[in-house]
């Protein structure tokens, strides 16, 4: 299992991006970590190869966003790159899945089945998902048929997804998630965006605890050492009273 950083724009390989694997326990409300990227390859893309039960797993992506504002220049015009972003499984088109989440991460709202068949009846032919050209004529019409007011959305939009004034993407990054299993194929599903600092958080800690790289600072006080390909971090544990601070 491997995370590569950026498959929009291969140069970007230094950004620090780790990937965490928590397993599903008591359905889905507690998550326990599992494995977390610790291994690099030659050509810096971070994985981990894990032997795992059957279940439920979640993966969650974290960058400290330390490199984010280098304001690299994109190839191609934004709206292309954006396609790219919002193909999750990289199949070429974007189903309504995948658009939905589009439409959460730019309005923050859930998107309709009726603008979905707007959608997709003015633009896809009575297909049921948008390749790039109806994509890229979707929001051109946007832009096109926009009033002054009605531009300000398109420039929300376009931030969202991490860009600035100039059409430069300094805010995000794309990456691509490669899962591989000797035994099966897995069954892959994108969630809705949710906020993930503390769960990030949470599994730094348990990451560091669990491992045997500490040293104890006075009685009680452990300094545990998190490091990876990517990062290093520490956390401290009071063993007394059973809390763990990062």
């Amino acid at each position: 299992m491997a995370t590569s950083s950026d498959r929009a724009n291969p140069s970007l390989h230094d950004i620090d991006l780790d990937l965490f694997l928590l397993r599903h326990v008591d359905g889905k409300r507690h998550k326990r970590l599992t494995a977390f990227t610790h291994m690099v390859t030659p050509k810096k893309q971070s994985y981990f190869r894990q032997r795992v039960p059957a279940g439920i797993y979640s993966l969650i992506t974290y960058t400290s966003s330390a490199w984010f504002d280098s304001k690299a220049p994109q190839n191609g015009e934004a709206l292309s790159d954006i396609f790219e972003m919002i193909d999750l499984n990289g199949d070429g088109v974007v189903d309504r899945e995948e658009f939905g989440i589009f439409a959460l991460r730019t309005t923050g709202e859930e998107l309709k089945d009726a603008d979905w068949h707007v959608v997709t009846t003015t633009f896809c032919w009575g297909k049921d998902y948008l390749d790039k050209e109806a994509f890229l004529q979707l929001h051109r019409m946007e832009v096109r048929d926009s009033n002054e007011e009605e531009l300000k959305d398109v420039w929300l939009t376009l931030a969202s997804m991490g860009y600035n004034f100039d059409l430069s993407l300094d805010k995000a990054i794309v990456f691509s998630l490669n899962v591989g299993c000797s035994d099966g194929e897995p069954i892959i599903a994108a969630t809705h965006i949710k906020p993930t600092s503390r769960l990030i958080e949470k599994c730094i800690s348990r990451a560091a605890v669990e491992g045997d790289d500490y040293e104890q600072l006075e009685d009680g006080i452990l300094l545990h050492k998190f490091t990876t390909p990517n990062r290093r971090c520490l956390v401290l544990q009071n063993t007394v009273r059973q809390i763990t601070c990062q």
